[in-house]
């Protein structure tokens, strides 16, 4: 359906033969969309006045510089470091305090 003058018409009731490689049933080769500029916009992989050549986009196989950017990024490597020297400090600190308040309770109770 298309919109014309406020009211929806089947895409039918419009010529759209007038885009290059339309035909009975066919619209830009069957690759494509007809603007309202009577061009064919093709298709990712597809070109041409009429939409009619295969042109896939290569995909550039992974080379060793985008191979270096896998694997945990710096970011997570430094929050992990931080979060880790917390837990470590934490751990020594609370040792710590406890030893202290075991000391105390042995000096009290043999005095």
């Amino acid at each position: 359906m298309l919109c014309l003058g406020h009211r929806c018409l089947p895409a039918s009731a419009f010529n759209f033969s007038t885009c290059p490689g339309s035909g009975e049933r066919r619209v830009c080769s069957h690759h494509g969309v007809c603007s309202n500029e009577g061009k064919c916009i093709c298709q990712p992989d597809w070109t041409g006045k009429d939409c009619s050549i295969h042109n896939p986009l290569p995909t550039a196989p992974p080379t060793a510089e985008t191979e270096r950017y896998k694997g945990p990024s710096g970011t997570n490597i430094i929050i992990g470091s931080i979060a880790g020297a917390v837990l470590v400090a934490a751990i020594v600190l609370g040792g710590t305090g406890w030893g202290f308040k075991n000391i105390r309770r042995g000096r009290s109770g043999g005095a």
